[in-house]
């Protein structure tokens, strides 16, 4: 279990590639600022804001300010199945989607904060059999929060996401992450999905998000720039990893993406 309250980045994370992680990411704000992009939209974080992500989220930290603080807790793989498993279908997934970033009123933020002070002392308490069911039921009285929270108050911009097409977004999102390095084509996702090419382009639409191509595309950069700076693979090994036809293909795509090309990003940033 992951206990942390920091003025960087959460442990393990690194600026402009994918942060990942099992189970489910909190965040709460203590001061500061911090941009982020959740499944490749841009968001820009402040005091008293809460993210909650779940693993299947693409997650990128861009920067955060020199008095940034935050407390930061993931919650255990085992922890967030359970609970996710006992209520699989709620509007938690529509604001990932329309809107991760909460912005919270003193009295949620002294609520959300108290919670997470009773999450660790219930973390750190040793020689307890019922830890485990303890902290379930803790999380899980999180979530029911976050769910009532959600329902009452609407994004202002009139936008419902149906159940249908929640589904599958997400599954569109799943399905992102497992094949981010395959440099599939939307109408192969959206074959897995069971849809039309263009009925997925319609339900990105409706629901405000970017176009399939774009989010694809997207997911994509983040992969290379992950292989660029973690690892000292060659551009031409690299094209390869992520299913380009050759090197000089991936520099086109990439410098159309980024303005700069693979090299140049690497040396720009290592």
């Amino acid at each position: 279990m992951t206990r942390q309250n920091t003025n960087t980045l959460p442990a393990g994370a690194a600026f402009g590639v994918k942060y990942r992680f099992c189970g489910m990411l909190l965040v709460l704000v203590k001061s500061g600022e911090a941009a982020v992009s959740i499944n490749v939209s841009r968001h820009r974080l402040a005091t008293a804001d809460f993210i909650m992500l779940a693993e299947e989220v693409s997650v990128i930290w861009h920067s955060v300010s020199t008095d940034f603080s935050a407390e930061i807790i993931i919650i255990p793989e085992r922890i967030y199945q359970e609970v996710s498993y006992r209520i699989p279908t709620t509007a938690y997934w529509y604001a990932v989607e329309i809107e991760p970033v909460f912005h919270l009123s003193k009295t949620l933020y002294r609520l959300i904060d108290s919670w997470c002070h009773i999450w660790h002392f219930l973390q750190d308490a040793t020689g307890n059999s019922y830890q485990d069911s303890e902290l379930t039921s803790h999380f899980l009285t999180l979530f029911l929060a976050v769910e009532d929270y959600i329902k009452n108050n609407a994004d202002g911009k009139g936008r419902k996401m149906d159940s249908g097409s929640r589904k599958i977004m997400n599954r569109f999102y799943s399905l992102l992450a497992l094949h981010s390095k395959d440099n599939m084509s939307v109408a192969e996702y959206a074959d897995k999905l069971n849809i039309t090419s263009s009925y997925l382009n319609k339900i990105c639409a409706r629901n405000g998000q970017p176009s399939p191509k774009e989010i694809i595309d997207q997911q994509t950069v983040v992969e290379v720039k992950t292989l660029l700076l973690t690892t000292r693979k060659p551009i031409k090994e690299i094209a390869l990893d992520v299913n380009f036809k050759d090197d000089s293909y991936l520099c086109r795509f990439f410098r159309r993406m980024t303005g700069q090309s693979p090299k140049e990003y690497r040396e720009n940033n290592s």
